[in-house]
């Protein structure tokens, strides 16, 4: 079974692809717990409940996690930074904001979220 130390160093493999560095730098790895049957919990600070890269952080945490000796299981959780959290991180990348499409739009509707993102790239 891991220890908590390992499985954070397991998590410095996760990238944020938008902010181009590790999940445990930017302090977006709210929790680890590990259990004594082997499963592992990891909450993730996404920058926006609708954030379009979720499903990257899903699969890189529970890929890093699940290659720990004695791991028997991932669940893993998100939770959103809040406001102040934002800024903080702002600062510690050395910028005003964070860069664009690091945060999109939400909306909530009655049935769904609606999200707009941007993307330098493509435009859009």
């Amino acid at each position: 079974m891991p220890t908590q130390d390992q499985v954070i160093g397991a998590l410095r493999s996760v990238i944020d692809p938008e902010l181009r560095r590790d999940i445990v730098e930017l302090e977006m790895v709210r929790s680890v717990d590990v259990h004594p049957n082997g499963v592992v919990d990891v909450m993730v600070s996404l920058t926006t409940p609708g954030c379009p890269i979720r499903s990257h952080f899903q699969t890189g945490v529970a890929q890093a996690v699940h290659e720990l000796e004695g791991v028997t299981g991932v669940n893993v959780s998100f939770d959103v930074l809040s406001d102040n959290e934002k800024t903080a991180l702002s600062r510690k990348l050395g910028r005003g904001g964070l860069p664009e499409g690091a945060l999109c739009s939400c909306r909530s509707a009655p049935a769904f979220w609606r999200v707009t993102t941007w993307s330098r790239v493509s435009g859009i």
